[in-house]
């Protein structure tokens, strides 16, 4: 990725000072005075939570809610907290929805939760979110985790439309969104071959993925060594990076990114970059 600065932290509670290692409050790099024969990156982005404020009411969506109409009618500085849990019949948000550009600022940041996050077993900030918030203690054929606690804390948002669309799609200019809490999947009947599970490629600013849950539709996905041997459905990407600038990952877990059918040849969680000045900042993913 030309241009793109990169930074990982390990994920553990209390790792905020990691995970802005090289960037302070405002966004002002500190990276050092040299690295080497390498460049100096040229941006970052600060993702502490102190510095994105949403300082403006909270849009409660309803079950069965219109998420596109609660981001177009939000403000900057506003907060949507999508319900984790509702009846059978609207537990996933399934659709593609495009981020407008509002022309937020610094002070005025959009954020975009679960209605959870407060709960008991709730992934605190700068703590790495695992499957445990969406009630799956394990996960064929991946290495295992703890968890302290496995329940349903997240909303599932499920890409469902034509022309493998994004589940997040930002028009040209969107800037300043935050989004903590959420299960972002592929539909588990088309495939997503696509620019990805996010597309940020019309050159989006200043966007945070904090403990967000990013998947395809193969769990349980039988493998032969390193091969999938399934009929499972292609997932590329889940975020793609392309034309956008500050774009931070953080405390997250991306996983089911295949292509056992074909209709791609390589997949990534995050990827992207066209030589055009991409500033991605990937911090844990």
């Amino acid at each position: 990725m030309h241009g793109a600065a990169a930074t990982a932290s390990s994920g553990g509670i209390g790792q905020s000072s990691r995970e802005n290692a090289y960037c302070l409050p405002g966004d002002i790099p500190a990276f050092g005075s040299a690295d080497g024969p390498a460049a100096l990156p040229a941006a970052c982005i600060y993702t502490d939570s102190t510095g994105t404020p949403g300082t403006g009411t909270t849009t409660n969506l309803a079950c069965g809610g219109d998420l596109q109409a609660a981001l177009n009618n939000a403000s900057c500085g506003q907060k949507i907290a999508i319900p984790a849990v509702c009846s059978s019949a609207q537990n996933v948000i399934s659709g593609s929805f495009t981020l407008p550009n509002k022309s937020c600022d610094a002070n005025h940041w959009i954020w975009i939760e679960s209605d959870q996050t407060r709960a008991a077993g709730f992934p605190a900030e700068h703590t790495r979110a695992m499957p445990c918030a969406i009630n799956q203690p394990s996960l064929t054929g991946y290495p295992n985790y703890s968890c302290a606690m496995a329940a349903k804390l997240m909303p599932q948002i499920q890409c469902n439309g034509s022309g493998n669309p994004a589940c997040f799609l930002a028009a040209a200019g969107a800037n300043h969104y935050r989004f903590v809490g959420l299960e972002i999947a592929e539909t588990a009947t088309v495939s997503n071959t696509g620019n990805g599970l996010v597309d940020l490629s019309a050159g989006a600013d200043h966007i945070i993925f904090d403990r967000i849950l990013f998947h395809g539709q193969a769990m349980n996905c039988p493998r032969s060594g390193s091969i999938y041997t399934c009929s499972s459905n292609d997932t590329k990407n889940g975020i793609q990076l392309s034309n956008s600038t500050r774009v931070a990952v953080i405390n997250s877990w991306g996983y089911d990114f295949l292509c056992p059918q074909g209709g791609c040849t390589d997949s990534h969680a995050a990827g992207g970059g066209n030589g055009n000045g991409l500033d991605g900042i990937l911090q844990v993913l």
